[in-house]
């Protein structure tokens, strides 16, 4: 019983240690191109890219492409890459005399001697991130399909690469064109420019985009909206991403629907609470039609913080995406707090929204934000309800 005991000592053992060298070496299992242990080599050029190496010894002419980068990742062979001839461009991007390569994936139509890979803004969405072309073309990201040629790049068409350059929110132009998303749009490349998050302006035009999901939100339609004004006179306001003026005119962009208010060229305009709300010449604009509240002082009127909001005399709560606020009634002004997730309390009462929370001592109440759960002495609430337990 002794012996098998210390046996099985020694197979943990054993395993610990592989485990160890398989960690320190990057190492894992890939079928027949890469046994046991990595063989991977050096990366090619470690300034552009973390992904691409170099074989060595009896895989001395290999390519491998590690995808994840982690423990347990399986290198990919690139098969038929020219290591003569391989450069990397940048961290997704290479090429060799065959083709150019998006990851491990080889497009052989495109010309690999002229093209190049030049960094444009951040953007999540590869596609927009980077410049692709050659001197022929410009190229977005097309659907990579298994053929004997694979085709990864798709033309951008009437797109001069010569003069091509992302100017931010997937809007781009070269020489002659404007394009959204690679597609042209009718605008005056000359007095073209991006605004901000949501608006881009022409001489004549204001432009905003409409994005409809698919009912099963797989895809998304876009729509670009015009909007006849003074563009030259059109820009940004300040740490805010919704919203742009002319001289006499505020414009806001909800979900593609513009809407807006008159102003007077000399306004003073304050954004004060998430892009949203704006303060102009003592009044309060929200999703960009004025606040009308007459009870509503916008000279005291603040942010707390969660949607809650206070003036002089009264707490209110914003319903996001309304143009509303409801007072919450009988709320201690001077004490009131915001406590997260829609929770706030005061030296009286706790609160969810605009409504009081049943049996919660404001004196111990607290929110937790991984379990999204209130608590107060022994209850639990979710969403301002008590929890049976």
């Amino acid at each position: 019983m002794k012996r098998k005991k210390n046996l099985f000592t020694y197979i943990l053992i054993c395993c610990g240690i592989v485990v160890l060298v398989m960690g320190l070496t990057r190492s894992c299992f890939y079928s027949i191109n890469q046994p046991f242990l990595r063989h991977t080599g050096k990366l090619i050029d470690k300034e552009k890219s973390g992904r691409y190496y170099a074989g060595f010894g009896m895989y001395s002419k290999n390519i491998y492409y590690w995808k994840n980068e982690v423990f347990g990742d399986t290198p990919i062979k690139m098969e038929n890459a020219d290591k003569e001839t391989f450069k990397v461009l940048a961290e997704y991007f290479a090429k060799d005399k065959n083709g150019v390569y998006y990851e491990s994936t080889v497009d052989t139509q495109v010309d690999a001697s002229t093209f190049e890979v030049i960094a444009a803004y951040d953007n999540p969405d590869p596609n927009f991130c980077w410049v692709m072309k050659d001197n022929q073309h410009v190229y977005q990201f097309g659907n990579i399909v298994p053929s004997d040629e694979k085709k990864v790049f798709e033309i951008v068409q009437d797109a001069n690469p010569a003069y091509f350059q992302h100017i931010g929110n997937e809007w781009s132009k070269d020489d002659q064109h404007v394009f959204f998303r690679y597609q042209k749009v009718d605008a005056d490349v000359n007095t073209f420019a991006n605004l901000n998050n949501y608006f881009s302006r022409d001489s004549n035009f204001l432009f905003s985009v409409r994005s409809t999901p698919s009912d099963d939100k797989t895809n998304v339609t876009y729509k670009i909206e015009k909007l006849k004004c003074n563009g030259n006179e059109l820009e940004g306001i300040p740490e805010n991403n919704n919203y742009v003026r002319t001289k006499t005119a505020l414009y806001y962009n909800k979900e593609g629907n513009v809407s807006g208010v008159q102003i007077k060229e000399t306004s003073d305009i304050e954004s004060f609470y998430d892009d949203m709300w704006l303060k102009i010449d003592g009044k309060i604009v929200i999703c960009g039609a004025w606040l009308t509240k007459p009870e509503v002082d916008a000279n005291t009127f603040v942010s707390i913080g969660g949607d809650f909001f206070k003036d002089e005399k009264q707490v209110y709560f914003w319903k996001r995406n309304t143009r509303d606020v409801i007072p919450i009634d009988n709320a201690d002004i001077q004490t009131f707090v915001n406590v997260g997730g829609y929770y706030a309390k005061d030296k009286n009462h706790v609160y969810y929204t605009n409504n009081l929370v049943p049996d919660a001592n404001p004196q111990d109440f607290s929110y937790d934000e991984t379990s999204g759960y209130g608590h107060s002495d022994d209850n639990v609430y979710v969403d301002g309800a008590k929890k049976t337990k």
